[in-house]
Formats: structure tokens, C-alpha cells, sequence
């Protein structure tokens, strides 16, 4: 069965999973839910910016909130998502580190479940960003990128094992990380070297080139060899 990097929640389910921070009987706490509800909607309708705007406002009258710090990160985390469909990987890779940011701040949470989920959507973004890095272009830093987030789930497991999605993450960072290593500047440029020279590859010019003097005749190349085809006769007479 194939796989599939797993992906953080969604703001509203963070709201479900941060539901004991709040006192549903009071208007603070349903005014926090409904902006986490309309952040919700413009996500699902592929305008995660427009989530971001809110979730910013809501963090400013709720600096130490880690619901709407996760929020947050989930919205930019879509961001990213999208600016890297559309082909503008730097760009996304602001976005985001700029989601790890945010889900690092929710992941203080002393709460085990939701300090757990937070974390596991950080290390997430942090793979997201990993895997946009051009290998062609900065092989290295492709690399070392992707090192980093293999160490980041390595450890998450230690600390969390048998969390499904980190597992299959894992999984499939280390059969890319393996495919990088087998296909490194050094090792293109060594299977280049390796290869025997095809002495069939020669210039059809040079082939082109060859003439004669009979008159009638022609010269017909294949491969490397070159043959006089004289017409019956011998060609034509004065």
C-alpha cells in the first residue's frame, strides 16, 4: 500500500483537541470559537491567507493560548501547501518555517495529548520545508535538511512510539534520504566515467563527407562504416 505524508490538524479539530482550555458558558470562549470556526472556512474554501489575518488578530488578545498558536500554524502550514503547488518553493518555505514557528510555541503545552499532536505537526513542517530544497541545485543543503527532520522523527518516536504518522513519515524520509545519497554530484559524475565509450557515436558529418570520384557512385554510412555503391555498369562512360 502506498504512502502518504501525514499532515497536522486542522484548526477546528485543534479546537476540539484545546476544548478543556475553554468555559463554553461565557462569550471570551464563543467568540474564540467562532473566529477559529471562520479561520476554518477559509481554509476549506483554499484561502488559508485570509485564516492567517484572523488567527494573527485572535493571537494578539491571546499571546499565551497554545489552541490558537496550533491554529495558526495549521493555516500557514495549508499556506505553504498551496505556494508550493504553485511552483514558488521559496516562498513556501517561509511559510513554512514560519508554521514550525508557531506549532512550537503550541507544543509548550503541558497538556501530554496536545503537547504530543503539537509537536508532530512542527516536526511535520519542518519536513515540508525539507523536501523543497532542489537536490540540482543545493544538493547539500537538500541533505542536511533532510537529516535533520530523519533525526527529528527518530526522536519523536523515542519519545512518543507507536504514533502511526510519524512512523509512516519516517518511512518514507528514509527511503528518500537513501535515494539522495545514491544520487549525489560524485556518485552522477562517477557513473559517468564508468561508462565504456560507444564507438557507434561517431559524427554523421564525418560520413557526410566522404566522396568519390566515379562517376554515378555513391557513398552509404552505417554505424561507422562508410561503402561505395557503383552503379551496373560502372558508372556512366564518356
Amino acid at each position: 500500500m502506498r504512502k502518504y505524508l501525514q499532515r497536522p490538524l486542522g484548526p477546528v479539530l485543534v479546537a476540539a483537541l484545546f476544548a478543556m482550555l475553554l468555559c463554553p458558558a461565557t462569550t471570551h470562549a464563543l467568540g474564540l470559537n467562532a473566529a477559529m470556526k471562520k479561520a476554518q472556512a477559509h481554509v476549506d474554501s483554499g484561502e488559508p491567507d485570509k485564516a492567517a489575518e484572523i488567527l494573527r488578530e485572535l493571537q494578539v488578545d491571546h499571546p499565551d493560548s497554545p489552541m490558537v498558536a496550533y491554529a495558526l500554524g495549521s493555516a500557514l502550514y495549508a499556506s505553504a501547501k498551496r505556494l508550493a503547488a504553485l511552483e514558488t518553493p521559496d516562498t513556501a518555505i517561509e511559510a513554512y518555517a514560519e508554521a514550525e514557528r508557531h506549532f512550537a510555541r503550541a507544543a509548550q503545552d503541558t497538556q501530554p495529548d496536545r503537547k504530543r499532536e503539537a509537536e508532530f505537526a512542527r516536526i511535520t513542517a519542518k519536513t515540508g520545508a525539507a523536501l523543497l530544497i532542489s537536490p540540482e541545485e543545493r544538493y547539500e543543503d537538500a541533505l542536511r535538511a533532510l537529516r535533520e527532520t530523519v533525526a527529528a522523527h527518530e526522536q519523536f518516536l523515542r519519545e512518543h512510539p507507536g504514533h502511526a504518522g510519524a512512523e509512516n513519515n519516517l518511512d518514507l524520509l528514509r527511503l528518500k534520504l537513501k535515494e539522495l545519497l545514491q544520487h549525489s554530484p560524485e556518485q552522477q559524475e562517477q557513473e559517468k566515467q564508468d561508462q565504456p565509450p560507444d564507438d557507434n557515436k561517431q559524427p554523421m558529418d564525418f560520413f557526410l563527407n566522404v566522396g568519390t570520384d566515379l562517376p554515378g557512385a555513391t557513398v552509404e554510412s552505417e554505424g561507422n562504416t562508410a561503402r561505395l555503391v557503383v552503379p551496373e555498369g560502372g558508372g556512366a562512360r564518356p
